[in-house]
C-alpha cells in the first residue's frame, strides 16, 4: 500500500459529495497539522519531554487515520505508546516518522496541485 490509502481518502471526498473545494480546504488544514504537529514532536524529543511527545504523536495519529495514511497512523501510534512510558526516541529513531511525514506531505500537495490545476 502507498503512502495514502487512497479508497479511504475516497471516501471522504464522497463523504462531501464530491465538493473538491471543501476537500482541498480540509487537506490544507490537515497539511497545517502536520507541520505543526512534527515540528512539535522534534522540539518535545530534543527536550526529552515524553509527556509532549505522546500528545502531539496521538493528536497526529488520529488526524493521519481520518486522511488514510495508515503508515504514519502507525508510526504515531508507536511513538505514542513509546512516549507513553517515559521513554523518548532519539532523533536517529525517528528517521522513519519524519520520511513518512514528508512522503504524506508530497502526495497532498500533489493532490492539490492537481485540484487546483483542474
Amino acid at each position: 500500500m502507498g503512502t495514502i490509502d487512497e479508497s479511504l481518502f475516497a471516501e471522504l471526498f464522497a463523504l462531501t459529495e464530491h465538493d473538491a473545494s471543501l476537500v482541498a480546504e480540509l487537506v490544507a488544514l490537515f497539511l497545517t497539522q502536520l507541520d505543526s504537529q512534527s515540528k512539535a514532536i522534534r522540539a518535545a524529543v530534543s527536550s526529552h519531554f515524553a509527556v509532549q511527545v505522546e500528545f502531539h504523536a496521538h493528536s497526529l495519529k488520529s488526524s493521519s487515520a481520518t486522511f488514510g495514511a495508515h503508515e504514519l497512523t502507525r508510526l504515531c501510534r508507536n511513538l505514542e505508546l513509546t512516549a507513553k512510558e517515559g521513554v523518548v526516541p532519539s532523533a536517529n529513531e525517528l528517521a522513519p516518522f519524519f520520511l513518512e511525514v514528508d512522503a504524506v506531505e508530497v502526495w497532498f500537495r500533489r493532490w492539490l496541485s492537481v485540484q487546483v490545476a483542474a
